[in-house]
């Protein structure tokens, strides 16, 4: 149908949107270790790997629409995946 079809591109536009932004980031610089992440070259790959329609999508597009906050980030991540071991 016409709105699968609305859905569908819009997830591949919200997905190029990452892999561009993932390319971008500079890993090197010198940054808080709060906000240390190891770089991970299969990122993409498994983005790519999220089923389209996925509550997990949902999560990308909605935190790539707005700025938010770490704390508002942090709870939906939470919902969708659990708690972080560390």
């Amino acid at each position: 149908t016409l709105r699968i079809m609305k859905l569908w591109h819009q997830a591949v536009k919200e997905l190029n949107n990452i892999e561009r932004g993932i390319s971008e980031i500079d890993f090197s610089l010198d940054i808080s270790p709060v906000f240390r992440v190891k770089h991970d070259a299969d990122l993409a790959s498994k983005l790519e790997a999220i089923p389209i329609f996925s509550e997990r999508i949902r999560i990308v597009d909605f935190a790539s629409r707005a700025l938010l906050s770490d704390t508002a980030l942090t709870e939906a991540m939470i919902k969708l995946f659990g708690q972080q071991e560390e």
